[in-house]
């Protein structure tokens, strides 16, 4: 059985040794008292950002993951949010992750980490509707 945990942001800051100086939401997937996945909402320069880890998922937490995304979108739109981005990470799933959840791609964006690392990215976005609040 896969637990969901909420967890503080200080607990994936320490997890991802960096500080997150902006707000964010955040969950793991428990299964067997090992972490398998983190994701969850984040706050940043004016867009709401849906996020996951980048630790490598197994196959069979895929349905999971799916529905956590489906569980943070409609948690986006409880909160008043009418679009959620996300960014793509590289992986032969996260394309279908994210067509799979609603997302529509905008385009690539040259991203500025707070660490100070710049990269371009895959930026998608997806317009919240009200049966998805």
């Amino acid at each position: 059985m896969v637990d969901l945990v909420r967890v503080s942001p200080q607990w994936i800051a320490g997890a991802a040794g960096r500080e997150i100086p902006f707000p964010i939401v955040a969950y793991v997937a428990v299964d067997k008292g090992e972490v398998q996945a983190s994701f969850g909402l984040a706050w940043h320069h004016q867009r709401t950002w849906l996020w996951f880890g980048d630790a490598p998922v197994e196959r069979r937490y895929a349905v999971y993951v799916v529905r956590w995304g489906q569980r943070m979108l409609r948690l986006a739109g409880q909160m008043g949010e009418t679009e959620v981005f996300s960014m793509r990470v590289e992986g032969p799933k996260s394309k279908r992750l994210h067509e799979r959840l609603g997302f529509q791609f905008v385009g690539s964006e040259p991203i500025a980490f707070d660490d100070g690392r710049e990269t371009v990215e895959e930026i998608w976005r997806h317009g919240l509707a009200c049966d998805d609040c």
